[in-house]
């Protein structure tokens, strides 16, 4: 009696122990869940802030790129250059300020333009009544400060970017406010290093077409989103923080500050309650957009599923308490004690088996021996495979992208473990499909064995590149490693799955096509390419290149090796790997004869590097980086050429501008060069052309003869190498602004 009461004892405190285990576990794996829930909440959250984020740094951007072709517009304007390089004349400073406000009106959020002439120490506006200023008197004290500190090199602001700054309100009996948030670009065409005043373009941005942006973003929510810079100061106004105040002790702004990552999330205590923290950096601006987002807000639905797990889990421990004393007790232990026994067996068994089995595997696809189906059989079922006679065979071959990052990364053992998780994904994915087996041959690859399910009538055959596509996606969201999958066509006979072995390991040597993380199905991709028999290797194109390399042309370089890969891409990859072997030869060589020695075409180290890229843009990376490395000199010794050319021009000129039929034949003549391909490359050196050029020189030689002598005009005329005295006087009032005999009468009125 007394046993039988203990036995029953023991039993109710076995299944009162398993109840309360499933309820904790309940309760622990829900607990799990939630926070993966909360994380998965929080980063879905975070990638559509972080997608808003990145229209407003798109609109920055775009900001950034309009602003600076509106300077470069105003810089190649002629009126404009009056206001920038001298002093204009009354009706010329009215036409040149109307041009200006004419570029001010092409963009909605342009607030003013200024224009600075250092020579003269004054700025220009298209604010109204503000249209000529000394700097000392300027109603925007803060842009010269800006200027001159920029001059000085006491600032690190950098040109072509916005300084986000408060400027004066101009019109402050009429508008409210005592100033406006505004971005203010400096542009110059001179160094700021040489610590002298230069001509400057200052364009201010106003600051509400980015809070009009940021605005229609936050619509629905109770988002914040505001702009900071790289030192911790407001970019965009917020209550109670105008433009440049300093938040940097802010503990959300500290903790960004601090981050090393260009863009990120974390939860923290923002304004007094916890919130989600968005942010990227733009760094075009040095700025850092960020979005508060309450955490209240993020998890709301998430909570309400927490209470009512935690709940569910509470019920079931109080049926299973109750239902430990109801059931039967009548168990007994010799049961248990077999199990165990049975389980252990059973666990020895299926490790042996496993082993076993891999054994045969290997020795299949690498067709070390043939089996007959008999053997092969009674085999399988000694090891309780699943593989039977009935349905097709083939292979998934999945190779790890950037394997020798891949092997830096994780030592050894971290590396096995790894591919046995990826192993056990491919099989747990493929069960609806096929019995499988995995089989680790390579370093780099492991094969899938499958034997595809019987398909019934009205069923669809199975598509291996969907399966191929879950298996990756599968592998990357666990293991976070990149995979690519080649697969082989069918066969009938696990005995023939050595050939397919063969087939899936040329069909890998197609990822340097098609990418990393491409789906490789061989039949079709053989197919595409043309055979390597048929390839010839085109020394034509290698010639072409070379010599390109000798002359020193590195557009006609790269221009070469494009064409070289892109004919070899055609064929199968060996041709692609042959014709890039052969190239490296050509390239070490014509790297010696320009006296640069072997480097950087090393043909040992560099066919060492080639074996670790897996894909053509790996290939394209590597192949420009040095040919690049090797075009800078040449780069260096045609700028002095050039150069050189252009000294050769200037000084003929300069001996021959009194000669009507001064021409750029002549010239051409001189320096052994085709007039009309003379004539576009003084004009890419020069921004100028060469009658321009000449007229230029004529011209400044008519004006000292006008101001230093009593010559009759038309005979200065043809003294300078003008002929025609209509397009004379017309040229020189459209370049001086006065006809020859008012600069005559002013220049000696100035004199004296």
């Amino acid at each position: 009696m007394f046993p039988f009461k203990n036995q029953g004892k023991l039993y109710s405190r076995l299944f009162l122990t398993m109840t309360m285990t499933v309820t904790i576990t309940i309760a622990a794996v829900s607990s799990l869940l939630y926070i993966n829930f909360e994380r998965l909440a929080l980063g879905l959250v975070h990638n559509y802030d972080k997608d808003s984020l990145l229209q407003v740094s798109y609109s920055a951007t775009l900001m950034n790129d309009s602003v600076k072709v509106l300077a470069l517009q105003a810089y190649f304007d002629p009126l404009i250059a009056k206001l920038l390089y001298r002093k204009a004349a009354p009706d010329e400073l009215t036409e040149a300020l109307a041009r200006l406000t004419a570029y001010r009106n092409t963009s909605p959020f342009i607030d003013s333009i200024y224009i600075y002439n250092a020579s003269r120490d004054v700025f220009y506006s298209t604010l109204v009544d503000y249209g000529e200023q000394r700097a000392q008197d300027f109603f925007d004290s803060g842009i010269v400060q800006t200027y001159r500190a920029r001059v000085q090199g006491t600032t690190s602001i950098k040109p072509f970017l916005p300084i986000p700054r408060l400027m004066p309100n101009p019109y402050k009996p009429y508008t409210e406010g005592e100033s406006r948030s505004v971005y203010s670009y400096l542009f110059s065409d001179s160094d700021w290093s040489s610590g002298i005043p230069q001509e400057a373009i200052v364009i201010n941005v106003s600051a509400e077409r980015m809070n009009s942006i940021i605005a229609a973003l936050e619509s629905g929510g109770q988002k914040n989103t505001f702009i900071i810079d790289k030192e911790g100061h407001t970019v965009t106004a917020q209550a109670g923080s105008p433009v440049g105040t300093d938040r940097r002790n802010d503990s959300v702004i500290e903790r960004i500050l601090g981050s090393r990552m260009t863009s990120g999330f974390f939860v923290e205590q923002a304004r007094g309650e916890k919130a989600l923290v968005s942010y990227i950096s733009h760094e075009p601006n040095g700025w850092i957009f960020v979005r508060v987002t309450p955490y209240g807000q993020v998890l709301a639905q998430l909570t309400q599923w927490k209470q009512w797990t935690f709940g569910l889990a509470a019920l079931i421990l109080l049926l299973g308490v109750a239902g430990a004393f109801l059931l039967s007790r009548k168990l007994f232990q010799p049961i248990g004690r077999m199990m165990t026994e049975l389980s252990g067996l059973k666990t020895e068994k299926r490790s042996m088996h496993a082993l076993r089995l891999q054994e045969l595997m290997k020795s299949l696809l690498l067709g070390e021996q043939v089996i007959p189906a008999e053997t092969l059989r009674k085999k399988l079922a000694e090891l309780d495979h699943p593989f039977t006679d009935q349905g097709s065979f083939c292979l998934l071959l999945m190779k790890l992208d950037h394997h020798a990052a891949f092997c830096e990364s994780y030592p050894p053992r971290d590396r096995q473990l790894l591919k046995f998780g990826i192993g056990n994904i491919a099989r747990e994915l493929s069960k609806p499909y096929a019995r499988s087996n995995v089989v680790e041959l390579e370093e780099d690859s492991l094969v899938l064995i499958l034997q595809l399910r019987p398909v019934g009538p009205g069923e669809a055959n199975c598509d291996l590149v969907p399966l191929s596509r879950s298996i990756q996606e599968a592998v990357r969201t666990y293991i976070r490693q990149s995979t690519s999958i080649v697969i082989s066509p069918p066969v009938s006979s696990l005995q023939q799955i050595d050939l397919l072995y063969q087939e899936v390991q040329e069909g890998a040597a197609y990822r340097v096509y098609a990418g990393h993380e491409c789906v490789i199905d061989v039949q079709s991709e053989v197919r595409s390419r043309k055979e390597a028999e048929t390839y010839e290797y085109p020394q034509h194109l290698e010639k072409r290149l070379t010599d390109a390399m000798m002359l020193g042309k590195p557009d006609a370089v790269m221009e070469g090796y494009r064409a070289m890969v892109e004919d070899a891409a055609s064929y199968e990859p060996r041709v692609l790997r042959m014709m890039l072997t052969r190239l490296l030869l050509a390239l070490e060589d014509t790297s010696r004869a320009r006296g640069n020695g072997p480097e950087p075409f090393h043909f040992p180290t560099c066919m060492s590097e080639m074996a670790k890229l897996e894909t053509l843009t790996d290939i394209h990376a590597y192949f420009t980086t040095r040919l690049e490395r090797c075009m800078l000199q040449s780069r260096t010794r045609q700028q002095d050429k050039y150069e050189e050319l252009l000294q050769q021009i200037q000084a003929y000129v300069g001996v021959h501008y009194s000669n009507p039929a001064l021409s750029i034949e002549q010239i051409a003549e001189q320096v052994n060069m085709s007039p009309v391909y003379l004539g576009r490359l003084y004009k890419k050196l020069t921004s100028q052309s060469f009658s321009d050029y000449v007229n230029e020189v004529r011209l400044n030689e008519v004006k000292k003869l006008l101001a230093e002598t009593d010559e009759p005009i038309v005979l200065i005329m043809e003294k300078a190498g003008f002929v025609s005295q209509g397009y004379f006087f017309t040229l020189f009032k459209k370049m001086n602004g006065l006809t020859p005999g008012e600069y005559r009468e002013r220049n000696r009125k100035c004199f004296v």
